[in-house]
């Protein structure tokens, strides 16, 4: 829904992944600890979810517009 409301486009999901099994050997979840990142190269501002998206899509239009 968020991403047809910030390109216009209909969006329509592909086959569920439920049931499917991970890759062999790979971790249930993961964690990353960003504590080396922000300490190199410093706190960074955090961006919500819907503003990052519009970046990236705006970003990604500007593309195709050269």
């Amino acid at each position: 829904e968020l991403i047809s409301r910030l390109t216009g486009a209909t969006v329509v999901p592909g086959p569920s992944s439920a049931g499917v099994e991970g890759v062999a050997g790979a971790p249930e979840a993961l964690q990353f600890d960003l504590t080396r990142v922000e300490s190199e190269f410093g706190v960074q501002d955090t961006v919500g979810l819907e503003e990052g998206l519009a970046a990236t899509i705006e970003w990604q239009r500007s593309l195709y517009r050269r």
